[in-house]
C-alpha cells in the first residue's frame, strides 16, 4: 500500500508542526500550509488522502503576519 498523503493546515504554526511531525513519524507523507490560501493552492496542483483544517481559520495571510 502506498503511504497516504496528507495536508494539515492550520494558522497555528507550533500545532501544524508537532502535527506533521508525528504523522510522518507513522509513515505519511505530509505537506503543512498555515493559511487557507496556501491550503487551496496546494489542493489546486496535487491530490492528498486525508486534509486536515482549522475551520476558524482567517483565509489569507497567518494571523501573525
Amino acid at each position: 500500500m502506498d503511504e497516504a498523503k496528507v495536508l494539515v493546515t492550520d494558522d497555528e504554526v507550533d500545532f501544524t508542526e508537532a502535527l506533521a511531525q508525528r504523522l510522518s513519524k507513522r509513515g505519511m507523507k505530509v505537506e503543512a500550509v498555515d493559511n487557507g490560501a496556501a491550503a487551496l493552492e496546494k489542493v489546486s496542483h496535487a491530490s492528498y488522502d486525508p486534509i486536515i483544517l482549522d475551520l476558524a481559520m482567517p483565509y489569507g495571510r497567518n494571523r501573525n503576519a
